[in-house]
Parts: C-alpha cells; sequence; structure tokens
C-alpha cells in the first residue's frame, strides 16, 4: 500500500508539499498493522472525496493506492470534528513515515 499526503493552503502559502510518502511494503509487519488500522478505523475507504468544507484553512489531501485501486480524500483544517479527525490520521501517518525514513537510514 502506497500512502502519500500533501498540504497546501493556511499559513504556508498556496504551494503543494509533501508531508507523508509512505509504502507499507517497506515497513515492519506490526507498523505496517498500525497503518493499515488506522485507516480502517478511520473508514478511510469509504470517506467521500471532500468531507469537509472550506474555511480557507490548510488543505490536505491523502492518496492511498492498494493493488491498482486508489483512494483520494481531500479536506481542510476547518475545526470540524471530521477535520480533527483526519488531521489525527495525517499526524499517525507521519509518524509511521517519520520511523520508516529511521529506518532507512540505519539500513544503508
Amino acid at each position: 500500500m502506497r500512502i502519500r499526503v500533501t498540504q497546501s493552503g493556511g499559513r504556508e502559502g498556496a504551494e503543494e508539499r509533501e508531508l507523508v510518502s509512505l509504502d507499507t511494503d517497506r515497513l515492519h509487519a506490526q507498523a505496517a498493522g498500525r497503518v493499515r488500522g488506522r485507516l480502517a478505523a478511520e473508514g478511510f475507504f469509504s470517506l467521500p472525496a471532500h468531507p469537509t468544507g472550506g474555511a480557507g484553512g490548510p488543505r490536505y489531501r491523502i492518496v492511498v493506492e492498494e493493488g491498482g485501486d486508489r483512494h483520494t480524500v481531500t479536506f481542510e483544517d476547518d475545526g470540524s470534528p471530521a477535520a480533527a479527525s483526519l488531521k489525527a490520521l495525517v499526524e499517525a501517518l507521519a509518524e509511521e513515515a517519520g520511523a520508516q525514513a529511521r529506518t532507512l537510514d540505519h539500513a544503508g
């Protein structure tokens, strides 16, 4: 499973920047399980493409690809409960991506 998260807008300006690039095939089984579990708990694959309204805050795009399937969710950090939940997902994915990068650094 490949996961990519980008952010645009907000205080950082309009340019899109990558926050997370993650491949669960490169994670330890336990970490990959945490990622899959977090996506399942969020109901990610059932979420609409744009689950929150716009309030001019930072915009996030989460793209998950697996086995030829792709699901994209774009949301604005508008302070809603839905946005807060998705922001927590982004933070959890970023944490796993950081762990993946540290593991790859030590493997090389």
